[in-house]
């Protein structure tokens, strides 16, 4: 077993050894998932399944998957992969994931029980316990958020609080096989240090990059001409393109594709393609800087994300 995914299970043990509580006034438990926990597991990923999850993106079918106990039991063993189950009395009311990925954590496939595990700040005292301890230990991390007006808390810690840096948006990126609709996503990272490397990246990419490298404490590059809009296509989707490979970048710019991520602990650019109509107003970021109560100028980073989102998109 690798090392570091040694010492980040270790890590991760020993803390909910310390203290299986998630905090002293919730009542509410953590333990790692094992075969106990299967059936509520389960129960708990199909309910918010059948309202409109997000598994078809991550999950094509999740009979296979997260609804499998073979396949749980089989990812429960993998040191890649820590889940982590809240408990109310011996109730699963929620679960949340860490997976060890090319040497960043990824924080994700978090569900809490619609009635007994929302509006009790579960997963706000999660991140407040957690990620302070994987950043004291130098874990890079990246996560992604669902765009929505209820999710601000998350971003607010997440990225407010615990100065994780957004690197990207994504309009309707996300799809419920069972309810028909999309939603918006953020992604975020952090690290002990982002590295200065030499970026290979087209002219087109540099509006982006320097968003982000703004907010990462990166130098930035002096602009030229910005990208051009493009006129929304009939899907979404987006194809991923290392920012090294210069060529490669450009010809996904000349097939309409636009960047909109980009990632300088993977060294690399996401392009895509925009939705042509259901595309929701994610206008409600432009007051969540306001409502932060630690470091607003990071959630400001979502804003000016937006801003250039919306400079992509051609008017019809």
């Amino acid at each position: 077993m690798n090392k570091n995914i040694r010492k980040l299970n270790e890590l991760i043990k020993s803390e909910i050894d310390r203290d299986k509580n998630l905090n002293n006034d919730t009542g509410i438990t953590l333990e790692l998932l094992n075969k106990n926990h299967f059936e509520q597991f389960i129960n708990l990923y199909k309910r918010a399944y059948e309202k409109g999850d997000w598994f078809g993106n991550s999950h094509l079918n999740p009979e296979n998957t997260i609804f499998n106990p073979e396949w749980l039991k089989s990812t429960s063993l993998n040191p890649n992969y820590n889940w982590i189950v809240f408990k109310d009395r011996e109730k699963v009311i929620g679960a949340t994931s860490l997976i060890y990925n090319n040497g960043t954590l990824l924080i994700d496939e978090t569900q809490l029980d619609s009635l007994k595990g929302r509006r009790k700040g579960i997963m706000n005292t999660y991140f407040r316990r957690f990620i302070p301890l994987l950043q004291k230990n130098s874990i890079p991390l990246s996560t992604e958020f669902v765009l929505t007006p209820e999710s601000f808390s998350l971003r607010k810690v997440l990225i407010g609080e615990l100065n994780m840096v957004p690197i990207g948006l994504f309009p309707n990126s996300l799809y419920s096989p069972t309810q028909k609709f999309r939603k918006s996503e953020i992604t975020s990272i952090w690290a002990s240090h982002i590295p200065d490397k030499h970026f290979e990246i087209i002219p087109e990419v540099i509006p982006l990059y320097n968003i982000i490298a703004k907010a990462g404490g990166l130098p930035t590059k002096k602009e030229g001409k910005s990208p051009s809009p493009v006129q929304p296509t009939a899907d979404y989707d987006s194809l991923k393109t290392h920012t090294n490979d210069f060529t490669s970048q450009k010809d996904w710019y000349n097939k309409d594709y636009r960047p909109v991520e980009f990632n300088p602990l993977e060294n690399s650019v996401t392009f895509a393609r925009f939705p042509s109509k259901g595309t929701e107003s994610l206008d409600f970021l432009y007051s969540e800087p306001g409502r932060a109560e630690s470091n607003p100028e990071k959630l400001q980073t979502n804003v000016r994300l937006l801003n250039y989102i919306k400079t992509l998109i051609k008017d019809k």
